[in-house]
């Protein structure tokens, strides 16, 4: 089973190769829906949502909030947190 062909301008094969033998091609027949693909790169949204100073300004502002509400968040025998 190959993956789906992928060529640069000049026609050359590019991307993973999925020539496989024994329990990997079997596998891959039962489930053709899998596939190689390559990596997307991150949205710029979501990029700039894991910058350390928005997440430090993130839970700022709830400490601020569960503070201003006085809520008390409440731990369970589980370990689920829950406000």
């Amino acid at each position: 089973m190959t993956a789906v062909e992928r060529r640069d301008r000049r026609g050359n094969l590019i991307g993973p190769n999925l020539d496989l033998v024994g329990k990997n091609k079997r596998f891959l027949s039962r489930y053709p829906a899998l596939s190689a693909m390559y990596s997307r790169s991150l949205e710029n949204s979501r990029a700039l949502n894991n910058d350390p100073r928005t997440v430090r300004k993130y839970f700022r502002v709830l400490k601020k909030t569960i503070d201003e509400f006085k809520i008390k968040p409440e731990i369970s025998k589980t370990g689920h947190l829950y406000m």
